[in-house]
C-alpha cells in the first residue's frame, strides 16, 4: 500500500508540478532564490507537509546545482536540504535512499564536515540504519 501511495505522489508531482497541499504555483517556486525555497521547506515540514517539503528540499538541490558561486548560506540551505532528505527517507524506513543522500552530504562537506550539525546528525542516522540492517 505504502508503495502505491508514493506512486500517486509521484503522478501528482508530474502533473501539477507540486505536491497537493503545495499553495504556491510551480512558477512562484521557480522565482525564488534557494534561501526562500529552503524557508518554505521548512515551513510546509513544521506544519506537517512531509511530502510536499520533500519536494520544495528537492528543489533546493536543483537550484543549488545550477549556482556558479554560492553563498555560504545557500551552500548551508543545501547541507540542509540533504540532511532533511535523508531525515524524511529514514523515517519512511527507505534506507536506501537515505544513506544516497547521507553520503552526497559527507562527500560535500570536505575535511571540516565532522564539525557540522548537519553531519553530526547524519552520522546518528548513518549509525541507525547500520543497526537496522543487521
Amino acid at each position: 500500500m505504502r508503495k502505491k501511495q508514493l506512486l500517486t505522489l509521484g503522478v501528482l508531482i508530474i502533473l501539477f508540478g507540486c505536491g497537493p497541499n503545495i499553495k504556491e504555483t510551480k512558477e512562484e517556486i521557480e522565482k525564488m532564490d534557494i534561501l526562500q525555497t529552503y524557508r518554505l521547506a521548512i515551513k510546509y515540514y513544521s506544519e506537517g507537509f512531509i511530502n510536499e517539503s520533500e519536494i520544495l528540499f528537492n528543489e533546493v538541490l536543483k537550484k543549488y546545482s545550477t549556482l556558479e558561486n554560492p553563498t555560504k548560506e545557500e551552500k548551508n540551505a543545501y547541507l540542509w536540504a540533504l540532511y532533511e532528505i535523508s531525515f524524511i527517507e529514514y523515517s519512511r524506513e527507505n534506507y536506501d535512499n537515505s544513506i544516497r543522500y547521507l553520503e552526497k552530504l559527507f562527500s560535500e562537506t570536505g575535511e571540516f564536515g565532522n564539525r557540522l550539525p548537519q553531519v553530526i546528525l547524519a552520522k546518528k542516522i548513518q549509525s541507525k540504519i547500520k543497526e537496522k540492517k543487521r
